[in-house]
This record gives C-alpha cells, structure tokens and sequence, in this order.
C-alpha cells in the first residue's frame, strides 16, 4: 500500500543529523576563531585573514549552523503533524501537506527540563552581597540537551534587625526567633548555552567548572583539546568546548525582603524578591537586546500554624518572569521579536511563548510599559493579563502556551544575628510537560 505523507521516524532521524551538523559548523567556527586570537602570527597577511574570518567566513558559518536548526525545527515539527494526523480520528484520503496547520508556529519547550542551583546570600552592617550557579538540562528528545550553565551575582545596601535561625525545604520550614531584613542591590546574571549528545554531559559541566576557575588561561585550553582528543571515542557528535552556542550577559537592580517570627511548628517565614536586568545575547543567529523582569514570593508556615489557620500546605510560593529579546545587529529585520511569560503558583508552572514581527515593535512597546505601569501600581495579574493578551493579538498565530508540573527538593538555612546574616542554599527542580 502506498504511503501518504512523510515518515515521521525519517523525519526524526533526518532532524537529528541537521542538529549535529549545525553543532560542527558552530564548533568549528568557534575553535578556528580562538586559535586566530591565541596564533602568534603577526603581518599584513596576518591582519586581512582575521579581517576576511571576521566579515565573511565566520558569519557565514554561523548562518549555515542556523539553517541547519531551522531546518531541524521545521523537520520535528512535520514529524509532530504526521503523527498527529495519523492518530486523529478521520484520517486523510490525500497526501498531507507538513505545516499547514501550523506553519509558522515555533516548537514547543522541551518536555523535561531539570535544574540545579546553589547559591549564598549574606550581609553584615549596611552591607549586602550574594553569589550562586545554576546548571540547567533541557531534554530535547533523540538524545540531545540543551544545557546552560547561570553565574549571578548581587552587592547592594541592606537593613535589619532581630535574631533568628531557621531551615526550610520546599515543603516546610521552621525558624527560632524573630528578624526582619530588607536589601536594594545590584545585580548581574551571565549565562552560556550548549546543545549537546546526552553522553557528553559529564565532560562539559567538567569543562564549564574549569571555565568558571582558570578563565581565558591555557590551562584551560589545554584541557579542552585533550577532553577533545578523548572524546572522540564517545560518538560522532559535536564535542562541547570553550565556546558556547549562546552567551546572554544581563545588569540590572533588585529588591529583597524576607521576615522569620516564632517557634518549632508555630513559626512562619516569608520572603520576597523582585529584579530588573537588561544586557545582551549572542548566539547563532546573531545579537539581540534582551529585558527580564522577575518577581517571587514565598510563605512557609510551621505545621502546627499551618493547620492551625486551615491551610492545606505548610509552604505557598508564586513566581513571574517576563521576558523579552529584540534582534540587533545584521539580519535584525528578518528576526523576529520573543516575549515570554512564565507563571508558577505551587507546583505549576505556565510558559507562554510569542514570537512578533519586528513591524509591530512599537506596538508591543506600549504594551510593555503598560505592563511595567501595572507592576510598579501591584497589579501582577493585571500586568500579566495586559502582556499576554496584547501579545497574542498582536500575533496570534505565532503564540505557544506549555504547562509544566514542577517537583522541588532543597535546603535552606537563614541565620541572623546582630549586624550579620547569612543563608545558604541549595534547590533542585525537576519540570515535566503536561502538554502537548
């Protein structure tokens, strides 16, 4: 019987092979390019190379490396429409044709995602300072991550007084004592981003510690040639190197707050925090200016209040971020504008995802200072609603909504006293599709 349509497998199999090419073309470019700034090479050869790599070779690299992506989007989003059509309860009489439905609607996040941070806050007198990492894998299906490692950092003022020790986890806390603190700081977020062969995962996080100690050093150098020698055994996928595929650099300020009262099972602990962060990202498919807004909360109860007051859980949290990355640079008209607005209250989690034409930009910029207007009034709801709404109007088409059921292990322990305080902390989540 003759086949209708595409196979979905060869769809698959065919995508997967475009990402590991696009992984060469993005590795090559990038180790050929530390080499030429590392080489000795000196002269008027020497200086038209680079200045031929720099405007032509490496651009064009990179765009080969993009449309080899593209095409691995489109190819698993036609596998998804084959499979789909296949399984719906009238199937087609005629061939089918991939992308009519949803032609321009990008792909969905990835189903599983997990993520790993540690992080230390601290202050003593007016003083306040933080530092931590977070290591997340997106899994991508056929084998393949998306692994981006996060540096954040914070110094600011703060102000405080009592004293308190505590411990919380996602699911319950408990404080002796009573504090209350409040810190303005400012703040910076660098990220790198590698798409990768599950097997390699052990040997970039490896490579990526050794980034964050020795920098630029050749030692580090060293060590990534030789992890590239012997990977080679591993499989035919791109090995990761120093080079990621995308860096995003953010400044910006925030506000913290975070107050312990009580006892054992009678305690309560609440903290809250809000940032504002603006810089750059590079990758790929070129440059783009990027904006996040962040705003969290948390309220963790002892278990005797909690069911004293009748509430079903010891812990409550809620958390918005938005998002937003306009293209600059060569090609920026041709790129679209991506917002992105994630939702979690307790363990669910909203990702809404809208890609708009770079036309509409001064459209979408009203929306947002009309969304910033409301955040700084206390409207979230009010600003979620005007950003989202007004995104999806703006192009429907092109809007994704995923739902993830987010599962949290960790610890956390708060101490003040005096003029100090100091509370570190480890979290672990683990976020699975409920869609799609």
């Amino acid at each position: 019987m003759a086949r209708l349509g595409a196979d979905p497998e060869e769809l698959e199999r065919l995508a997967h092979r475009l990402h590991d090419a696009a992984g060469r073309l993005t590795s090559l470019g990038t180790g050929v390019g530390a080499r030429l700034r590392r080489s000795p090479w000196h002269g008027p050869d020497a200086e038209a190379f680079r200045s031929r790599w720099q405007h032509h070779l490496a651009p064009a690299l990179r765009d080969g490396a993009a449309g080899c992506r593209r095409a691995a989007r489109d190819l698993h989003r036609h596998a998804a429409e084959q499979r789909r059509a296949a399984a719906g309860p009238a199937r087609r009489t005629g061939p089918i044709r991939p992308g009519a439905a949803r032609r321009r609607t990008p792909p969905h996040l990835p189903r599983r995602i997990e993520v790993i941070g540690a992080r230390l806050d601290g202050g003593y007198l007016l003083g306040a300072g933080g530092l931590g990492t977070t290591a997340t894998v997106e899994h991508l299906g056929g084998g393949r991550l998306r692994v981006t490692v996060s540096d954040a950092r914070a110094a600011g003022v703060q102000v405080g007084a009592g004293r308190s020790a505590g411990v919380s986890t996602p699911d319950a806390g408990a404080a002796s004592g009573g504090s209350a603190a409040a810190a303005a700081r400012l703040e910076s977020a660098d990220s790198r981003t590698w798409t990768i062969d599950r097997h390699h995962l052990p040997l970039l996080l490896a490579m990526a510690g050794l980034r964050q100690g020795f920098g630029w050093a050749p030692l580090g150098y060293v060590v990534t040639d030789a992890a590239r020698l012997a990977g080679r055994s591993f499989g035919d996928g791109p090995l990761p190197g120093p080079h990621p595929d995308r860096t995003e650099r953010l400044r910006g300020v925030g506000l913290a707050a975070a107050l312990a009262a009580g006892g054992g099972g009678t305690s309560a602990t609440a903290a809250g925090s809000m940032s504002l962060l603006a810089g750059t990202a590079e990758g790929a498919g070129g440059t783009s200016a990027v904006v996040r807004w962040s705003e969290s909360g948390e309220l963790l109860l002892g278990r005797r209040l909690a069911a004293a007051a009748g509430f079903d859980a010891p812990a409550a949290r809620a958390e918005l971020h938005v998002g937003v990355e306009v293209p600059t640079g060569h090609g920026a008209d041709r790129r679209p504008i991506e917002v992105a607005l994630e939702t979690t209250t307790g363990d669910l989690r909203t990702v809404r995802r809208t890609w708009v034409d770079p036309a509409e930009a001064p459209r979408l910029a009203a929306a947002l200072r009309r969304s910033v207007e409301l955040l700084a009034a206390g409207d979230v709801g009010g600003a979620e609603r005007q950003l989202a709404g007004t995104a999806a109007a703006v192009a429907a088409a092109r809007t994704t909504v995923d739902h993830f059921r987010v599962g949290r292990s960790g610890l956390a322990i708060p101490v003040t006293a005096g003029a100090g305080s100091a509370t570190p902390s480890f979290q672990r989540l683990h976020l699975r599709r409920t869609t799609g």
